[in-house]
């Protein structure tokens, strides 16, 4: 069951007529929108009941709000897709050991406090959103998921979960097939709300972001003697990929056109693999990164196929790789102090949880590559982010 909770701040938002594609006839101001709300109310509410014409004003407003809104950079909404890395409070919702609604998770958020982010503060997608000028998708688990809010994006993502259905299954998360089978019923919902029209111009024009992956390896193939027997590591990533590509198909069925998709993360430098293999000079582990890099490359083969099969899917590889490795191994050069130590903690560079009262904290999340164990901060994220964003051209 869906329960309340609260909303991410949002950004500015521009008003637009509904129209086929991306055509824009004009921009309605809000006095525009009111005084045209304020007729209709009129039309279907008894004009001398003030109650009802508050409450009809309302609901059109709202309709008015939400089916209408555009960004000011062209795109309607947003929708996400995957585990920790874009996780915004779906696990608050679910019955798991992996959680992050406790202090200090969310100290530099704002407002300040725990929202379910693996995060001091925002993680990708809330810079993606508030970059197109849209509201932040809101939890699909969360009581607000339902009426206009859904047509301007959802987040879907779970923590702990990843391509595979059996990643992450004894911890209760949602898997990437639940989340697909969850979009198809926000389909639904909008196309009972708007149509089928509307709603296709909404979900073919809109960003799609799938961040996850990272747990299929470090927390399921590299630590389960049963999965390393049935595939060989090229089995493995071969096994990885197929199911990816129904993924995508079956999002392409859906309506999605522009889809990012995030490479693996270098996990072999995270805080707690260092700690975990007892690194002594903490350097990067080449036998947890091989492999990711070998998955790498073979996403960014996928992808490029999928583009020549599928013409009207732009598919964008962003390499967070690279962009990632390079600040943990040189964290001068992108603005940071600490690399490969996380910023909340224990243990050897602080590769054990993030705990209330007992973890050791920085003053200053932002001299940090990571946050805690496993993810980055959000002055990271904020530079992942902004990758998209160059790469992309949007």
């Amino acid at each position: 069951m869906r329960r309340q909770a609260s909303t991410a701040p949002v950004g500015p938002m521009k008003v637009f007529p509904a129209a086929a594609g991306n055509n824009r006839k004009r921009i309605y101001s809000i006095k525009e929108v009111l005084h045209r709300s304020l007729l209709l109310s009129r039309v279907f509410w008894d004009p001398g009941m003030a109650s009802r014409v508050g409450i009809g004003l309302l609901v059109l407003l709202t309709v008015a709000a939400f089916s209408c809104v555009e960004a000011g950079k062209g795109i309607p909404a947003l929708w996400v897709f995957g585990d920790s890395t874009v996780d915004t409070g779906n696990q608050n919702y679910i019955t798991s050991v992996i959680k992050s609604n406790y202090p200090p998770y969310g100290r530099d958020f704002v407002p300040p406090g725990p929202t379910g982010r693996f995060c001091n503060g925002k993680v990708p997608n809330d810079f993606l959103a508030d970059y197109l000028e849209i509201p932040r998708p809101v939890n699909f688990l969360s009581q607000e998921a339902k009426g206009g809010r859904i047509l301007t994006g959802v987040n879907f993502a779970s923590s702990g979960s990843g391509f595979l259905d059996i990643t992450g299954l004894l911890f209760g998360v949602m898997n990437l097939t639940r989340q697909l089978d969850n979009f198809g019923k926000i389909k639904k919902d909008m196309i009972a709300q708007i149509g089928e029209a509307e709603t296709e111009r909404i979900l073919t024009t809109s960003i799609y972001l799938v961040s996850t992956g990272s747990n299929d390896f470090v927390n399921s193939y590299n630590i389960n003697p049963i999965l390393q027997h049935a595939f060989t590591p090229k089995q493995y990533e071969d096994l990885l990929l197929s199911t990816i590509e129904t993924n995508l198909k079956t999002l392409h069925g859906y309506g999605a056109r522009t889809l990012y998709f995030n490479s693996l993360s270098p996990i072999g430098c995270v805080p707690e693999q260092l700690n975990f293999f007892n690194s002594k000079d903490g350097a990067c582990l080449e036998k947890v990164n091989g492999p990711l890099k070998s998955f790498n490359k073979g996403l960014q083969d996928l992808l490029a196929r999928l583009r020549q099969e599928i013409p009207d899917y732009n598919l964008h590889y962003v390499n967070v790789y690279d962009t990632l490795f390079g600040a943990i191994t040189t964290p001068e050069k992108y603005g940071f102090k600490y690399g490969n130590t996380a910023c909340c903690g224990e243990g050897a560079y602080n590769g054990l949880p993030c705990l209330p009262a007992v973890s050791k904290q920085c003053d200053n999340a932002d001299e940090y590559v990571f946050w805690d164990l496993f993810h980055p901060s959000q002055k990271t994220y904020e530079m992942l982010t902004n990758d998209i964003i160059k790469q992309s051209g949007l």
